[in-house]
């Protein structure tokens, strides 16, 4: 039996029912399905939930903060983050209200093949970004904090936690701006960071894939992540099970470099400036 858990908000309600049984026929291994609300689902939204993942439970919201006050009372600065982040809750709920080790899994991933269990490599395995998707500026790689290059926390598998560490990540005043102006990418930061501090693999990305428009359906490709800007795209994949089951695969990750992060931000500033002197049609 493997723990996986999730968080779900009402938003992303539709393609969590169609994804979450993708990952439940996937997995080789039985599955023990825990979703954490992050305060948005309906009484509805689990009831349709419930019907299509037989022995779901789920972690309401309002139990989680009474659990997490309690285990955040002497650790204000992740007590901080966790009011005024809903992603917080990935990062610090689920992992201080899991026994370890447990795996993680969006909402938004589609399993298309049967996989063998989870790689038990390293203390954290995440999943492969097809960007640097930090809340961090290139002066803070390697003088604040050390990080591994191209996270992405779609899928998690893990068997370490340190809030210590957390906590500190959280305190450093250099980074308090852009974890603020970037709130989006604050939570997959912090597990990067907490990655390079206690070993981290990835999950090779011909097997769990960020959708794009040029994505190849290899033999060996398991599972597609489709973020919020192509939620749209997953109705175009279908179950394509075939034997044998793939045994997913990690490698180590590069570090992550000042320069090619400093290289993409330039590239979104100047696409956000582009786009806001062209006329809209």
């Amino acid at each position: 039996m493997v723990a996986v858990k999730s968080l779900v908000c009402h938003r992303d309600i539709e393609i969590a029912l169609r994804c979450f049984p993708t990952l439940m026929r996937a997995c080789q291994q039985p599955v023990d399905l825990v979703l954490h609300d992050d305060g948005t689902l309906t009484a509805d939204d689990r009831e349709r939930l419930r019907a299509v993942l037989p022995g779901v439970s789920f972690v309401e919201a309002k139990e989680a903060d009474v659990v997490m006050e309690e285990k955040l009372k002497n650790y204000p600065w992740s007590a901080a983050f966790r009011t005024r982040n809903v992603l917080a809750r990935k990062l610090l709920d689920v992992s201080l209200m899991s026994e370890l080790p447990f795996c993680f899994s969006d909402s938004d991933i589609c399993y298309i093949r049967p996989f063998s269990g989870f790689p038990e490599t390293a203390a954290l395995v995440f999943t492969y970004s097809n960007l640097e998707a930090y809340s961090i500026r290139p002066w803070h790689v390697g003088r604040s904090v050390a990080m591994p290059s191209r996270v992405n926390t779609g899928m998690m598998y893990v068997r370490e936690f340190d809030l210590d560490f957390i906590e500190w990540f959280l305190s450093r005043r250099e980074l308090q701006s852009v974890l603020r102006r970037m709130p989006f990418w604050a939570e997959q930061t912090a597990w990067a960071a907490l990655g390079a501090h206690l070993g981290c693999e990835l999950i090779v990305p011909e097997q769990i894939a960020v959708w794009t428009p040029t994505l190849k359906l290899t033999g060996d490709l398991v599972g597609i992540h489709f973020t919020t800007a192509v939620r749209d795209k997953v109705s175009l994949y279908q179950w394509m099970g075939v034997s044998p089951v793939t045994t997913l695969r990690t490698f180590v990750p590069s570090p992550l470099s000042p320069w090619s992060l400093a290289v993409l931000q330039l590239q979104r500033s100047a696409g956000r400036v582009w786009r806001s002197y062209v006329p809209r049609k």
